[in-house]
């Protein structure tokens, strides 16, 4: 199972309209759930028209296993059955505080019930904001996927701030776990210091920006150079990656200069200048994603029932012009086969060549597509990771970066 959180920070972005259609076109072929998290404004239950029986409060407040709570698309809305391997999980119609606000115990029951999932892919459409919340529910090894727009610049700066709070849950957990790494993991107090003076630097670093996080930790390097947890901090640091989509894409031009610019330059200021930060696509203004916001139908169905009655018309005309000919119509061509995982990397490069090179496939369908192969082919490379394969915290979370950062000499791949 591949856990992928979407985040913004921002509300107004497209988060949901991003979560609910990628979930869709990975469904296509893999069972996936889509989790929604926005809990208070309940996004997703509003994008889709048909009656939702069981929520979360029915997994969280009156304890149903949470597979029992996934909803599937009744056949008014899906009556092909294209989407079958969908289903989600609505969030609370009404405001429920445990769950808006997420107490401990909440939280800890959320997270094992999403671990414990049916699926292939998991796609968790989290509330606006940067808070522990939030940050709980995103990898700390990698951003999952951010979304922002040309539309609203401050997005982009507060999906650097997720950045940035996803890298400190690792340096939180390990000092409000000291116990824990002290006694099972071989920390010691001096490996404890190290990650103080991090904190310290990013607490301080409010009303300066002259030295980023891994300049810090080189600094504390140099000056510490017997202790090799240090090491560990900066090899973590410098695996991190960031994976973001653009929403409203016109212009590159504009989203360079508007998000893409100052996002990539705010994380090499205040982060690190090595981390990986990798675009996954972008998704066009369309009237259509409007249209089907208003039916109440999420637009991937929307456009595939619209394309298939305007074939069946098509059809129907090209029927009965022949047979005012009199002639036969003849048989529908046999349909494309179906490609196998290893057409993934071509088929993605076919649709580069589409977005970026011969400005074709300028449709937000197409854009979808493009993006479910990106985190495809990401899901096959051994170097690179796109969420996780279960939500960690705590010692969990510990044991996690010391197997991977600490008992081995790195995470088993290449620095970048």
């Amino acid at each position: 199972m591949r856990i992928i959180p979407i985040s913004s920070g921002k509300g107004g972005v497209g988060k949901t309209t991003l979560a609910l259609n990628l979930a869709l076109t990975l469904a296509e072929k893999y069972r996936t759930v889509l989790v929604d998290l926005d809990s208070g404004t309940s996004s997703v239950r509003n994008f889709i028209n048909m009656t939702v029986n069981k929520d979360l409060y029915h997994f969280l407040k009156k304890n149903q296993p949470i597979n029992d709570c996934l909803l599937k698309l009744n056949r008014s809305i899906d009556p092909e059955d294209v989407f079958a391997r969908f289903s989600f999980l609505a969030s609370p119609k009404d405001y429920v505080h445990e769950i808006v606000n997420f107490s401990p115990p909440v939280k800890a029951r959320l997270i094992e019930g999403i671990n414990s999932l049916h699926a292939d892919y998991v796609i968790l459409d989290l509330r606006a904001g940067v808070d522990q919340n939030i940050t709980d529910f995103i990898p700390y090894d990698n951003s999952g996927l951010l979304v922002f727009t040309p539309r609203i610049k401050a997005a982009s700066f507060t999906a650097g701030e997720i950045v940035k709070a996803s890298i400190l849950k690792l340096f939180r957990t390990i000092l409000d776990h000291r116990s824990h790494g002290l006694n099972r993991l071989s920390m010691s107090e001096e490996d404890l210091d190290v990650v103080r003076v991090a904190m310290e630097y990013i607490d301080e670093s409010y009303d300066s920006d002259e030295e980023s996080l891994y300049k810090v930790l080189s600094r504390v390097r140099s000056n510490r150079k017997k202790n090799q947890f240090i090491k560990h901090l900066i090899r973590y640091l410098r695996s991190y990656k960031i994976y973001y989509v653009l929403n409203h894409f016109n212009s590159l031009d504009e989203s360079i200069r508007g998000v893409i610019g100052p996002f990539v330059n705010q994380i090499s200021r205040n982060i690190s200048k090595t981390l990986m930060i990798r675009n996954l696509g972008w998704i066009v203004t369309e009237e259509e994603i409007m249209k089907s916001s208003q039916n109440l139908i999420p637009y991937l169905l929307f456009m595939f029932y619209k394309k298939k009655r305007q074939e069946t018309r098509e059809d129907d005309l090209s029927r009965r012009l022949k047979e005012l000919l009199g002639e036969n119509a003849s048989p529908r061509e046999s349909e494309e086969p179906v490609k196998e995982a290893g057409d993934l990397f071509e088929d993605q490069l076919n649709l580069l060549k589409s977005m970026y090179v011969n400005e074709r496939g300028r449709d937000a369908v197409s854009n979808f597509i493009f993006i479910k192969n990106a985190i495809l082919s990401i899901g096959m490379s051994s170097i690179h990771n796109l969420g996780m394969s279960r939500l960690l915290h705590g010692p969990a979370l510990m044991d996690d970066f010391f197997f991977r950062y600490v008992a081995v000499e790195g995470p088993g791949h290449p620095v970048f």
